[in-house]
């Protein structure tokens, strides 16, 4: 995942970046990170690296570099906010998950759907929310959003997810993957709260209330 020029101190110790194939972080539920809910402005890439700076911060004094030697997979987690949800709790609970993807393949979005379900301790998530991977001057296009769209909907079928919704999309674009989607919920922008509700479900009853 890293290149060999990337190193990071413990002590005086390094970690082996060059052997590392997938470094995953955990970041825990980030409604408790105080340092974060005070940034309720930042757009999706400077959330994204805020929580991933402030989970390596916490990560790094437990790390014991010797432990790490030969792993292709390593998880860095802030374990103070690692929390599971009780069987008791989730009925009063709604759900929702971010996801920042980096890529544009579908099965990475499923694992990390995956992933996230196995560290709650959940069978379902209630509303997943994506934001599509930077392209920087390169222009965002339908054809693109489409087999992400599909994974997601394969898993409001599969009763995996309840709704789904997108982050920062223009009203060009939102309209365009609108009106494509089967299934359709929620447009979150950068700064805001749920600043456009949309609806397009078949058999899936109303969006939930933001």
């Amino acid at each position: 995942m890293a290149d060999s020029d990337v190193n990071i101190e413990v002590g005086n110790s390094k970690i082996p970046f060059e052997n590392i194939s997938n470094l995953v972080f955990h970041t825990g539920n980030i409604a408790n990170w105080n340092r974060l809910r005070r940034q309720a402005a930042q757009s999706p890439d400077e959330e994204l690296v805020e929580s991933i700076k402030a989970t390596l911060s916490s990560w790094l004094p437990t790390v014991n570099v010797e432990e790490l030697a030969g792993k292709e997979t390593v998880t860095a987690c802030n374990r103070a906010y690692i929390q599971k949800i009780e069987d008791s709790e989730r009925k009063q609970l709604k759900l929702s998950v971010k996801l920042f993807l980096t890529n544009w393949d579908p099965s990475v979005l499923k694992e990390a759907v995956s992933r996230t379900l196995c560290d709650l301790g959940v069978s379902q998530i209630d509303v997943l929310i994506i934001a599509f991977p930077d392209l920087g001057d390169e222009e965002l296009t339908l054809e693109m959003m489409q087999p992400l769209w599909r994974a997601m909907e394969e898993m409001v079928e599969n009763k995996i997810l309840l709704f789904l919704g997108v982050s920062d999309l223009c009203k060009t674009k939102l309209e365009e993957l609108f009106n494509w989607a089967k299934k359709f919920c929620l447009q979150t922008l950068w700064g805001k709260h749920w600043c456009q509700r949309v609806e397009r479900t078949q058999g899936q009853g109303g969006c939930p209330n933001g």
